[in-house]
């Protein structure tokens, strides 16, 4: 499989933390807890924190399955998705939310990521 432009290796970071930071206030996590977080991530809590820090998909894998696992509920997915309004996207959930059909938020998505 080749790598088309604009794409992002496996090993590049596109992924901003905050999502994952957005997992841990969810969980109700301290800043000692947050290395549970991480396990098997290999990412520090300094710059997990960082808010301009970017994770690979692997990393938000791991964050998901490790989050799924210290909540133990099946729901939890449910009670993240609560979270993730417009807003937690910034301006492109913005732009999404206001497009009037779903091409149009799927294509202004597509157009203005990363």
């Amino acid at each position: 499989m080749t790598q088309q432009k604009g794409e992002l290796k496996a090993s590049e970071g596109g992924i901003p933390s905050n999502y994952s930071r957005l997992i841990a206030r969810e969980l109700d996590l301290t800043v000692s807890q947050l290395p549970s977080l991480l396990q098997g991530t290999g990412l520090g809590i300094a710059q997990f924190l960082g808010e301009d820090s970017l994770l690979t998909p692997a990393h938000q894998v791991r964050i998901l399955r490790n989050a799924l696992a210290l909540s133990g509920q099946f729901e939890f997915g449910l009670r993240l998705g609560k979270r993730l309004t417009p807003a937690t996207h910034g301006a492109i959930g913005f732009a999404a939310s206001s497009s009037p059909d779903l091409l149009s938020a799927l294509q202004a998505i597509q157009t203005f990521l990363p």
